[in-house]
């Protein structure tokens, strides 16, 4: 009989926002790929829904950061020259 896939359920807490994104990224091409359970699945989902309002806030308040120092006038914004 074949192994049954496990499936990770780390906590969002502690996370970065680039780890916490490339763990939200993981989880779509698992569920993607259509090769777990429907229990397995469901797990994962949850995950995935914790990992995406946790990274909307983070956005949230890294925009409402970036608000308040250009309102504050405390910093410029240039455009990027990426052909330099």
């Amino acid at each position: 009989m074949p192994k049954k896939k496990e499936v990770e359920t780390p906590t969002v807490e502690n996370r970065t926002f680039e780890e916490q994104l490339a763990r939200l990224q993981e989880i779509a091409g698992q569920l993607e790929s259509g090769d777990l359970s429907l229990e397995d699945s469901l797990t994962l989902y949850g995950e995935g829904a914790r990992l995406s309002r946790a990274c909307r806030v983070r956005l949230e308040q890294a925009r409402h950061t970036v608000q308040l120092y250009s309102e504050e006038g405390l910093t410029e914004f240039k455009p990027l020259d990426l052909e330099e």
